[in-house]
Order: structure tokens, then sequence, then C-alpha cells
């Protein structure tokens, strides 16, 4: 039996959804090599969006995963699993997502290691998250 302390550090990863580069998306579809004409089609629908406005008038934008859809939740996952995939070969760490948070999990015989395990990992994972044009990650830590 191990004698180790557990710790968790959460990122919460305020507006998932309305902050993704659609040009981040798009880079992630073709590195999966999804089919060209199913990245043409996800590309017209993430195209020429806007949202009408209480008072009528209508307001287009071009980042964020349209939510409500079917397809919003698994485009957000391309950018999600990136992030988790940088670093999780790791041995001071593992990182996993749930809903629009992440945590990195660590174990170590003494609490004073943990800073210095988690730095390199929060700084690529931080690093990362700002590439996706994802909002700052708001970290809470459990030791």
């Amino acid at each position: 039996m191990e004698n180790k302390i557990s710790c968790m550090v959460s990122f919460d990863i305020q507006n998932a959804f309305n902050s993704i580069k659609w040009a981040v998306i798009k880079k992630q579809l073709v590195a999966y090599n999804v089919p060209s004409k199913l990245v043409i089609l996800l590309d017209s629908f993430l195209k020429d969006r806007s949202v009408m406005l209480s008072d009528g008038s209508t307001w287009k934008y071009n980042i964020g995963v349209p939510q409500g859809t079917c397809a919003g939740p698994v485009l957000r996952l391309l950018i999600i699993n990136e992030l988790l995939n940088q670093d999780n070969n790791n041995d001071n760490g593992y990182l996993q997502a749930y809903a629009d948070d992440i945590a990195l999990l660590m174990k170590s015989p003494a609490l004073y290691h943990f800073k210095e395990m988690s730095r390199e990992i929060i700084l690529k994972l931080e690093s990362s998250a700002q590439n996706s044009n994802l909002c700052p990650l708001r970290r809470n830590t459990l030791c």
C-alpha cells in the first residue's frame, strides 16, 4: 500500500462554449483526419452566425461553439482533448476532464512536492488554453 498524499488542482474553463476560435476547431478537424467534405460542412455550420438581440437587432459573431446543437459538445471536446493530450504522459500528474472543468491529479509522499510537480503541467495547460482562445482558467486546489 502506497503511503502518499493526493492533490487535485481543478481548472474551470470559463465560457468554454463561447470563446473557442473557429480556426482552432478547423485545425483540429484536419489533425484528426476528418474527411474534407465534413470539414466543409462544419465550416459552413460555423460561418456567418448571428444572434437576434431583444431589441430586434442582430449581432454577428465568429467565435464559440453553438450551444443547444448536437455538434456543439463534440466540437468543444476536440479542443478539450487537445488540452488533455498535451501532457498526459507526464509522471508528475494526470489530467482529467469533466464538463467544462479540467482536473490535475497528483500524488506524492510530501505536500511540498506538489508546487514543483504541477508547475510545468499548469504552464503548458494555460498556454494551450490561451492558444485556443479559451478564457483564463480559474484554479482551485485540494490536497
